[in-house]
């Protein structure tokens, strides 16, 4: 859809990487649209061309094996304990260019699993393979388990629904951004009713609608503190 391919080029705006780019999805919270935002997004990266692995990192919650309707004995799960080699669990969709490596099963130390080491070398493997990789982690309001991935990820974006993210998750959003010192944070905000939309075309981000939602990316320059007010009085005027 446009606003996927709206979203690709804003990160290209922000920052153009010529090699393999890495992209971290995550939310404050279950159900704001992360995993579906990454599934879209790797089709639209897909349809261009571009040698795409999504990979669900959210090894609490999994959703990918849900999506492509397939099985989930093996996965990130059992590359990160040793049990299974990389190219043993990459699976690939229906869609030309567009691979993915669900969680495997629930691991009893989701925390332990994502701190380690491995999980950088699983990205550094797939990147010798991929143009783009795109990590769905768990939501960075509930559980920090992934917050160095998504940290280390060349485009980290952080997903928010109109009308169900309440206003207090900005705290969060606020800290990674100041505390966390996380560069080059993008914000989709998903859901939005595009008649009552306040805003739109091109203002320290860009906003385009599709169907019933409307999907809104920022980029955040921590050296203006008028842009970062700027931005979230944006966001909070859909929360």
């Amino acid at each position: 859809s446009e606003a996927f391919r709206s979203v690709r080029s804003s990160l290209e705006f922000i920052k153009n990487i010529k090699e393999s780019k890495t992209i971290a999805i995550s939310s404050t919270i279950s159900g704001e649209g992360k995993t579906f935002i990454a599934l879209n997004l790797g089709g639209i990266y897909s349809f261009q061309g571009k040698k795409t692995i999504l990979i669900d990192l959210d090894l609490r919650k999994p959703r990918f094996h849900l999506c492509f309707n397939t099985d989930n004995s093996k996965g990130l799960s059992t590359i990160l304990i040793g049990k299974n080699k990389v190219h043993d669990c990459i699976k690939k969709s229906k869609i030309a260019n567009l691979d993915y490596i669900t969680a495997g099963p629930i691991p009893p130390n989701p925390s332990e699993l994502t701190a380690g080491n491995e999980i950088l070398n699983v990205i550094n493997e797939l990147k010798q393979i991929y143009d783009v990789i795109i990590i769905d982690t768990p939501p960075l309001g509930l559980v920090t388990d992934a917050l160095n991935i998504f940290k280390s990820c060349d485009y980290p974006i952080y997903v928010v629904k109109a009308h169900y993210s309440k206003r207090s998750f900005l705290y969060n959003l606020n800290h990674l951004l100041l505390e966390k010192h996380i560069e080059n944070l993008s914000v989709v905000v998903n859901g939005i009713d595009i008649e009552k939309s306040r805003y739109g075309g091109y203002n320290y981000g860009y906003g385009y609608g599709y169907g019933n939602s409307e999907y809104h990316t920022d980029y955040y320059d921590e050296s203006i503190t008028k842009k970062k007010k700027n931005i979230f009085t944006k966001i909070i005027s859909h929360l």
